[in-house]
């Protein structure tokens, strides 16, 4: 899977910083725009993060990215978009022929699967009967006079939830955050918590005063909200 930052704002900061200053200024948003090229960053960046702490996080949804995965699973792209405040271009199984090797299906097999030889071979097998099935069900139908867009759409009930996907997502910042604290979770499927962290380490390289917020969420609570902790932070003593 490639992880790409696509779109970044150019000032995080400062759009953070009027949009907190709006609620409780007497200012014009103009008038605290200009007041804003005049802060420094430092006393930004401590209002923002008092704003945040205190809970006041509509001010992070004027803040937005675009990214991509691209050979993110059809499994892990599923459980992508359940986060609904955002904005997804997913490539189409009925407009594009999923023309995929078994080098790149292995790429996306489970650590669990990977790891074992026997496990492997099986899956493997299983993954190339369906991408035979589906590759002959496309020519049969092709040959049978049925359009490139016709015939990729009924024979795509045979793809694997395995094969890869490209994906392209913008989200605010308000639930990007949301979203690393759930999927950076170890207790996370294994790909997707792959995808947000490399994204989360691109994020953190152009803009390092979000690396302590793109974290699990027991690194934002201070302990561990699950039935099982995976040891890293305790769960809360009452």
């Amino acid at each position: 899977m490639k992880v790409t930052l696509v779109q970044k704002p150019t000032d995080p900061m400062n759009t953070i910083y009027v949009a907190a200053r709006t609620c409780y200024s007497e200012m014009s948003v103009e008038g605290i725009i200009e007041e804003a090229a005049s802060i420094s960053h430092k006393e930004k960046s401590r209002l923002v993060r008092n704003v945040i702490k205190s809970g006041h996080h509509s001010v992070l949804e004027h803040v937005s990215f675009t990214f991509s995965f691209d050979g993110m699973s059809r499994v892990a792209t599923h459980q992508l978009v359940r986060h609904r405040l955002a904005a997804y271009s997913q490539q189409s199984q009925r407009y594009v022929r999923m023309d995929v090797s078994l080098a790149e299906m292995e790429r996306n097999a489970p650590p669990k699967i990977s790891s074992d030889p026997d496990r492997l071979k099986a899956y493997l097998a299983g993954i190339e009967v369906s991408i035979e099935n589906y590759n002959n069900m496309v020519e049969e139908m092709l040959l049978a006079g049925s359009s490139k867009e016709e015939a990729c759409e009924n024979a795509r009930m045979l793809l694997p939830n395995a094969i890869p996907s490209n994906i392209l997502v913008t989200m605010n910042l308000r639930e990007l955050i949301h979203v690393c604290n759930v999927r950076l979770c170890t207790r996370a499927q294994e790909e997707i918590r792959s995808g947000f962290t490399a994204l989360a380490r691109l994020i953190s390289t152009e803009i390092p005063f979000l690396t302590h917020y793109l974290v699990p969420k027991c690194r934002q609570l201070g302990y561990c909200p699950e039935h099982k902790s995976c040891g890293m932070i305790k769960f809360r003593r009452n």
